[in-house]
């Protein structure tokens, strides 16, 4: 049974490219300024770190690391850029990325705060309060499991951002 985050946002897309850092930064950005918010962004590929990241723990088969500097156009420093209080990159195996939110939940209280998520496979053991798919598709209206469809080429993404909104510390989609 998936883990029920209602306080927790994620943004999945169609590819590469079709605006799925913009559509989270965006968020961050109207959200930031009266809560506090978390973001993580999510890959299953493994990549060299740099200065600009701390971390927080490694294994065979994830990696946590929070961006500390903000500075860089690396997407979890662009979180930062747009208000989110802190910003982590998650680097994990297939099979993996349940037990580095567990390990992430020890350190963060991920209940307290708002997320918001650049990762698709997150709804794998997830289920969010909103879950938005950023396409460049213009055929696509809908897709299973997820709440919102935005394509990222109109005003469709401004639009879509005007019918979020949040209960407490839930998100919400009207």
């Amino acid at each position: 049974m998936k883990s029920y985050y209602p306080n927790m946002f994620i943004v999945a897309g169609s590819g590469r490219n079709v605006g799925k850092t913009t559509f989270c930064s965006k968020i961050i950005q109207r959200f930031s300024m009266e809560n506090r918010i978390i973001a993580l962004k999510i890959s299953n590929h493994f990549h060299e770190l740099g200065d600009d990241v701390r971390i927080i723990f490694q294994s065979e088969s994830y990696t946590i690391a929070e961006e500390i500097s903000g500075i860089s156009e690396k997407d979890s420093a662009l979180f930062l850029k747009a208000g989110a209080s802190s910003s982590f990159f998650i680097m994990a195996q297939n099979g993996s990325l349940t037990i580095a939110i567990e390990k992430l939940n020890m350190l963060v209280d991920l209940s307290a705060d708002l997320i918001v998520a650049e990762s698709a496979s997150l709804l794998e053991d997830f289920k969010p309060g909103i879950a938005a798919y950023i396409t460049d598709i213009q055929d696509i209206s809908s897709v299973n499991g997820f709440d919102m469809v935005c394509h990222f080429n109109n005003e469709d993404i401004q639009g879509n951002i005007d019918k979020i909104s949040l209960s407490g510390n839930n998100w919400r989609f009207y």
